[in-house]
């Protein structure tokens, strides 16, 4: 799992990451916009993962395992990362982020 902040390379991360293993079609967030662009989406999952469905990081990761290898979450408040339980034993998360000053230089949204 990817904790995802947005304009910090996750989505590079993701693309790499397609080419390894099974991993969702949007951003490694959700199933793509066409209905058959994510064959892999469970049926009894949300289509889009909300930091407010708050079900334990265990029953997740039992969701989506069987279809994905890798996946990325975006917080949109820090503050909700706390309640998961990020030692949990079938769980492998990351944090990535890009180097502050190659962010601002790049332009865009966080750079001018």
């Amino acid at each position: 799992l990817s904790i995802h902040i947005t304009h910090h390379a996750g989505t590079s991360i993701c693309n790499m990451m397609k080419k390894l293993c099974p991993s969702p079609q949007f951003a490694c967030m959700g199933p793509g916009k066409e209905e058959n662009d994510d064959h892999s989406w469970p049926a009894n999952a949300s289509k889009k993962i909300e930091e407010s469905q708050s079900l334990p990081i265990s029953e997740y990761v039992n969701l989506f395992r069987p279809s994905f290898h890798f996946m990325s979450w975006e917080y949109l408040k820090f503050g909700n990362l706390h309640p998961a339980n990020w030692e949990y034993d079938n769980l492998v998360s990351m944090i990535v982020m890009r180097d502050p000053m190659g962010r601002f230089l790049a332009g865009g949204k966080c750079g001018g």
